[in-house]
Parts: structure tokens; sequence; C-alpha cells
């Protein structure tokens, strides 16, 4: 039964990163070639809701399964938790660090920019996290995260250099003093993805913290030349938020965020067990 699955879940990854990464841009540039601006943006945005489409009807055709059923429930609590947290520790880093900029474009174009983060930027990071975390794990843990440690450490490695790889064209990572430190954090931003997503045993953590993340990118503050996705964010960096900056605040992200789910994950296990508790005692009256 194992083995089907890894069969299973390795043909969704196949098909998954052709859709999200190759096809689906692909067919979008060639189809609006002339886009820019917030037009770009949503060009580039819309292609994650037409993958998870096509990748969801692709289950569906093989097993019956859909992608909640990888991911899990969202936990709306835990999210919000997250998401609160992560804005603070971003906003706290980026307006210490030095000045800030209203955007000066009209009114309108920056609503139109926030429309579509609000709509499409968690169905990136969902997508994101399915090619990256979720169905690398699903193809290396076969047994949901009862495997050895090692398989954990081999798979959290590889999916995260894979994540690296990909990011090291982005114009953001152009802002670090060299490209070895631009992969090692892109490296460890995706490791610590990976360990979110054991300590919860879930996907719920590591989804809020990426779409958290990117939210804020894309709707509060932002470099204007660290802009890979054309978002018009409500302000623009322009402070000294160097390497060493960047590193202390994913350091304090990375504490605050653990502590969160840790706490968060504790709570619920005690929950559970009273739920239980309290059942057995039903029963035996």
């Amino acid at each position: 039964m194992a083995k089907e699955e890894q069969i299973y879940y390795l043909r969704l990854f196949i098909l998954s990163f052709v859709t999200i990464l190759l096809a689906v841009p692909v067919m979008l540039m060639l189809l609006w070639p002339e886009a820019e601006g917030n037009l770009l943006y949503l060009r580039l945005m819309a292609g994650y809701p037409i993958a998870l489409t096509l990748i969801g009807l692709g289950m569906r055709r093989n097993g019956g399964k859909r992608l909640s059923d990888l991911s899990g429930r969202i936990d709306k609590t835990l999210f919000a938790v997250i998401l609160a947290a992560l804005f603070a520790i971003s906003a706290i880093s980026s307006i210490g660090n030095g000045g800030v900029t209203v955007n000066g474009n009209s009114a309108g174009s920056i609503a139109f920019s926030f429309l579509i983060s609000i709509l499409l930027i968690p169905l990136q990071c969902y997508a994101e996290e399915l090619i990256f975390r979720i169905l690398p794990q699903r193809i290396a843990l076969s047994r949901a995260f009862e495997s050895p440690v090692r398989d954990k450490v081999a798979v959290t490695i590889i999916s995260s250099a894979f994540f690296a790889l990909l990011h090291l064209p982005n114009s953001e990572a152009k802002l670090f003093d060299s490209m070895a430190i631009s992969f090692i954090y892109y490296f460890v931003s995706a490791a610590y993805l990976n360990l979110l997503s054991f300590i919860e045993k879930g996907y719920t953590s590591p989804i809020a913290y990426h779409t958290a993340n990117n939210l804020f990118i894309a709707v509060v503050i932002n470099r204007k030349e660290a802009s890979t996705i054309p978002s018009e964010p409500f302000f623009f960096f322009t402070g000294n938020f160097d390497t060493f900056n960047s590193i202390i605040s994913l350091v304090w992200a990375m504490i605050v965020i653990t502590a969160v789910v840790v706490i968060y994950s504790r709570r619920q296990s005690r929950r559970a067990e009273i739920g239980k508790k309290e059942q057995k005692e039903e029963e035996n009256t």
C-alpha cells in the first residue's frame, strides 16, 4: 500500500510541477504577452487558481481525492494568530530599519493590486506548499509522519534546496551580499517551513506563515527594486534593510512562530485528551 501511495503522490507531484511552474504560466504569457503593471501582476497570479483547478480535476479522476485531503482542514484560529504575529514582526523589523515612503500611485491602482493580492496570494502560497513541501513529504514519508528522523531530514534538505534554487532568479535574491547568502536564506526559510509541518503534524502553520509573509510584502510594504511580482503595496521601504537585518527579521519570525505553533499544538492535544476522557466517562455511565 505504501508503494502505491508513493507512486500516486509522485505522479501528482509531476503533474503539479509541470502545471504550476511550466504549462499554465507559459500559456498565459503567450495569450497575454503585452501585460504590464497590475495586468502583469494579474497574469502572473491568475496561473495559480487555474493550475490548482487542473490538479484538482486530475486528482478526482485518479483516486477521487481532493486537494483538501492533502493539506487537511486549515485551522482558522491558528492561521489568524500566525498572520497577526508575522505581520507585527515584519512591520516592526521593516519600519525600525529606516525610512518608509507612501506609494505615490493612484488609489485605484493600489486598490486593484490589493484585491488581486487578497484573492490570489493564498492560492499562490498553497500551490508552492504543494510542490515544495506537501507532496515531497507525502512521497518520502508514506506512513504519515511516523517515518524515521533521517527520512524527514532527507526530504527537508532536498525540498529546501529545490525551493532555494528556484527562488534565486528573484530580484529579492540580488539584494543580498552574494548568491551563496541568498541560497542559504531561502534554504533556511524552506527548511523551517518543513519543521513547522513536523511540529504541527500538518500543513496549516506552514501555509499560514507563507501566506502572511507574501501578503505583507505585496500589500503593506516592499522595496521597489525587490518586487519580483509587480504588486502595489501601500508603502515602499527606503531604509537600510540589508542582509544582516533580513536575517535578524527571519530569526525573530522563526522564534515567535515556533512558540505559537508549539503552544497551540499542545493545547489542541490536551483538548483531544480531555475529549477522550469525557467520552469514556459517558460510555461507562
